[in-house]
């Protein structure tokens, strides 16, 4: 918070641009806004790849949006975390509907496909059948998207602490649209419904 301080980046930019520096390919995980990664970009001939759950619009670099994967990847990918493990855990090609199907209810999202590729494993006898209807109900599909582990970095296996860690990072009156606009029926909506339920003329919910 606040951004970095002006001495460490002064080293920054010393030690890159030393005669003998050699290429370097930088990676910042999880940045929170523009002006936090600013003044730490280089110049050539290094690189830097930054991820981040913003768009960070306003930084001078090249973007690439990740959507979430097609059914055929997360299909591939849950078999792939089962047999990495087992490789005679047969399950997703034995049952490739339940496959797909659990897959889609996971959001077709890595961190949820590998969490319930972790919990089959615990469970090696579990058809995907059961796990597909313990999460076809929507109430507490949130809460069963986690295992009780740590990733390689100390963060909590769970997608719901990934979802917290976006929302904390809104400002009061998008926390506000968040709530309000989660509870409305169907699976979308458009303007004119977002004005009526936020409250708002229609330019102020576009915004």
């Amino acid at each position: 918070p606040g951004g970095t301080p002006p001495e460490p980046i002064g080293l920054w930019r010393t030690t890159l641009a030393a005669p003998a520096a050699q290429p370097l390919l930088i990676v910042l995980d999880d940045v929170a806004s523009a002006g936090q990664v600013a003044p730490l970009l280089p110049g050539p001939p290094h690189h830097m790849i930054i991820t981040s759950r913003n768009t960070l619009s306003t930084l001078a670099a090249h973007r690439i949006d990740l959507a979430p994967l097609d059914a055929g990847e997360s299909v591939r990918l849950l078999d792939r975390a089962l047999r990495h493990t087992v490789p005679g855990d047969g399950r997703v090609t034995e049952s490739p509907q339940d496959a797909e199907r659990l897959a889609a209810l996971r959001g077709r999202l890595p961190l949820a496909l590998r969490i319930g590729a972790a919990l089959l494993l615990d469970d090696p006898h579990r058809p995907l059948s059961d796990e597909v209807a313990a999460l076809a109900e929507a109430r507490d599909r949130l809460d069963r998207l986690r295992y009780d582990d740590v990733d390689e970095q100390g963060r909590p296996l769970g997608v719901r602490a990934a979802f917290d860690l976006s929302y904390a990072r809104l400002g009061a009156e998008q926390r506000r649209a968040f709530d309000l606009l989660g509870v409305v029926p169907g699976a979308d909506f458009g303007p004119e419904t977002a004005a009526d339920v936020l409250d708002r003329t229609r330019p102020e919910a576009d915004r």
